[in-house]
């Protein structure tokens, strides 16, 4: 009985074990499929203001501003791209290899920090484009905002909604498997308790 448990307590480890090594692996490639996204979503989202919402405002810039503008674009979308890598890699751990928190709070870290990567983006963009006058205030000009999140930003990128769900599954398989090596442990313990307790009773 205790032999059985033990064989089922390792097989489940080298399962947990490999699901670990998976999941950072897409975690990685879904960090990169964000960031390259949040760049050209960035771009996209204030060519759309400044062609679509406010075109007239876009074309009374001189030429030298409308390019300052293009290349301020193109800076800020690639800084806020490394920048969100760099938090991303970093998240939950030290070490940059690690995935974010393996445990039940580790979708929830993930989608917290990905609504404030794009919080602090759209907010960047905007200012941006105020700055350049393509837009007056965010107060005055709501409807008119950069707005970037997390469902819009895998809608339009399918590859990023598939390493997420991807990742989300994986997650869920780990929290399983942690479920059922907490419950073979606990029976290994029993089991070693019940064998402790025949080895050393005696009749009195």
């Amino acid at each position: 009985m205790l032999r059985r448990i033990e064989q089922e307590i390792e097989k489940i480890e080298q399962a947990i074990a490999a699901t670990k090594a998976k999941q950072a692996s897409i975690y990685h490639e879904y960090v990169q499929v964000f960031s390259q996204a949040l760049q050209q979503e960035s771009i996209l989202s204030v060519y759309r203001v400044c062609t679509q919402d406010y075109p007239d405002r876009f074309l009374a810039l001189s030429m030298s501003a409308r390019q300052e503008l293009q290349h301020d674009v193109q800076i800020l979308a690639r800084a806020m791209a490394d920048d969100a890598r760099k938090t991303l890699d970093n998240l939950g751990s030290d070490n940059a290899n690690n995935p974010p928190s393996q445990d039940r709070s580790g979708q929830a870290e993930l989608d917290t920090l990905l609504a404030k990567i794009l919080e602090d983006a759209t907010d960047a963009a905007n200012q941006l484009l105020v700055k350049t006058h393509i837009l007056k205030t965010p107060v005055e000009e709501n409807d008119a905002l950069v707005s970037l999140t997390p469902a819009e930003l895998e809608f339009t990128h399918q590859e990023l909604m598939t390493k997420h769900n991807e990742w989300r599954s994986l997650h869920k398989r780990l929290l399983q498997l942690q479920d059922e090596l907490a419950q073979q442990r606990q029976n290994q313990a029993i089991a070693e308790a019940e064998q402790t307790w025949r080895a050393t009773w005696s009749e009195i």
